[in-house]
């Protein structure tokens, strides 16, 4: 039997960015390797939110039946869940961070080989414009930047994005430094787009089926195929 099960992908809508290691990896954690990562911010009656926790509770049902999900989840320390209170995430001094205050976040990431697809929010002859670091626009590797006939914007901490994520149970376990790994739901970024400007955190932009134009619907895998 499988130590990990994952849930469908989903697309949490109109999330506020609150980091972003989206083009090139960020630092591990306690000397872990680089990853892609990403945090959104939700409203607690976000339409976001509750997708976001029925895909949780998805993917721990098929890891631990449906009997026990829901006290898996319940059970795990909050940051072995994707999906956590923004009351507790604390400044050095011991206060909320003010972005986080009353807002619920995500916490995704993928390993270094996993690169998200980041996109405009509206397509071009049909195919999403995927956004560059540098801020161009490009369709199956074209530069279309000046044919678009509005700015591409790179996302940046505070701006609205739609993101597409998986998120994925897994048994606790012995990491190949001896570590104990608890019981968690993490979740792995797919894609972000962006929707709209919002108010920046901090000094602003940095590196970091179903997104639309915002709205389109589609299948398959390539890059024009990812919403």
């Amino acid at each position: 039997m499988s130590n990990f099960a994952s849930s469908q992908p989903v697309i949490l809508k109109g999330l506020r960015a609150a980091w972003l290691d989206i083009f090139k990896p960020g630092e591990g954690m306690n000397g872990g390797a680089p990853k892609f990562k990403f945090t959104g911010l939700m409203e607690p009656e976000s339409e976001a939110l509750k997708i976001g926790k029925a895909a949780m509770l998805e993917a721990a049902t098929k890891l631990w039946g449906p009997a026990n999900a829901a006290n898996m989840i319940r059970s795990m320390a909050a940051n072995s869940r994707a999906i956590r209170d923004g009351n507790d995430k604390m400044s050095d001094d011991g206060t909320v961070r003010p972005e986080y205050e009353n807002m619920f976040f995500i916490s995704a990431s993928n390993k270094a080989d996993k690169k998200p697809q980041v996109v405009t929010q509206k397509k071009h002859n049909g195919k999403f414009v995927q956004i560059t670091e540098a801020g161009r626009g490009l369709v199956d590797g074209m530069d279309v930047t000046d044919q678009l006939g509005y700015e591409v914007k790179v996302p940046y901490r505070g701006c609205y994005v739609n993101a597409k994520v998986e998120f994925v149970a897994g048994k606790s376990f012995k990491g190949s430094d001896g570590q104990i790994i608890p019981n968690q739901v993490f979740a792995r970024i797919i894609a972000i787009q962006f929707v709209k400007d919002g108010e920046a955190f901090g000094s602003g932009p940095t590196s970091a089926e179903g997104f639309g134009e915002e709205e389109v619907e589609t299948a398959g895998q390539g890059a024009s195929d990812l919403f």
